[in-house]
């Protein structure tokens, strides 16, 4: 793998992170601005990963869902490609708005997404595993798990040209109707992320910030940390 092709690869774990993080804590559009912002102080210069801008490489390559403020031009956010779009999209850029119902604002585990919006190639099962882990099996699933089959007709149709809030909505509209055949609960396949991760990161994030504020100005702005390892302190 190339270098470019690596902090490629990183760039889009950091993006898909960072708006998460900021959906699951605020339930509002992550301005593309201040994404942009974050990656040019990891990256410096990102014309090489983004040859055509950081907004059209989300278009082409959409991690993560843009929206754009109806009344606004200026303002572009980004929420999580599992959430679907409202359709007053003003809301999400408003701070402290109504939060969307349940199950319609759950963000599932990425491969449970992906196993209704990929072709099948295999039998596909929702495998449930003893204490409730589930994974995706693409072939014959263990006889001692649960299982749950994704049939061709549960898969949302594609289309290149499709605007990601139709895409986002055919799979959702798949993934509740999949839920319900089977008498499932959308919680559990929702991502999750525990009180004790909270601790760690929140006091991994002050331990370094302690660390930091001991040093001068001038001391802080000579630090430069690779991206991989910023992901690897934080995770």
């Amino acid at each position: 793998m190339s270098e470019n092709e690596n902090e490629l690869k990183l760039a889009e774990k950091l993006i898909i992170d960072a708006v998460e993080e900021h959906w699951n804590k605020n339930q509002r559009a992550f301005l593309l601005s201040t994404l942009g912002s974050i990656l040019k102080r990891q990256f410096g210069d990102t014309s090489a990963l983004f040859p055509k801008g950081l907004k059209d490489f989300l278009r082409e390559w959409p991690v993560v869902a843009l929206v754009q403020h109806p009344d606004v031009q200026e303002k572009t956010g980004l929420i999580p490609a599992t959430v679907p779009i409202p359709d007053d999209i003003s809301a999400l850029f408003a701070k402290g708005h109504p939060h969307l119902s349940e199950p319609n604002r759950v963000s599932y585990v990425q491969a449970f997404w992906d196993a209704f919006h990929t072709p099948i190639e295999a039998p596909r099962f929702v495998s449930i595993k003893t204490g409730g882990f589930f994974e995706i099996v693409d072939g014959k699933p263990d006889a001692n798990d649960v299982n749950y089959e994704i049939t061709a007709a549960d898969i949302a149709p594609t289309n290149f040209q499709q605007p990601m809030a139709e895409k986002v909505a055919a799979t959702q509209e798949k993934i509740s109707a999949w839920l319900a055949r089977h008498s499932l609960d959308h919680s559990t396949f929702a991502r999750k992320r525990s009180p004790r991760d909270n601790r760690i990161v929140s006091s991994s994030t002050d331990m370094l910030k302690q660390v930091f504020s001991k040093l001068s100005h001038h001391d802080q702005a000579r630090i430069s940390i690779p991206l991989d390892i910023v992901l690897k302190l934080i995770s």
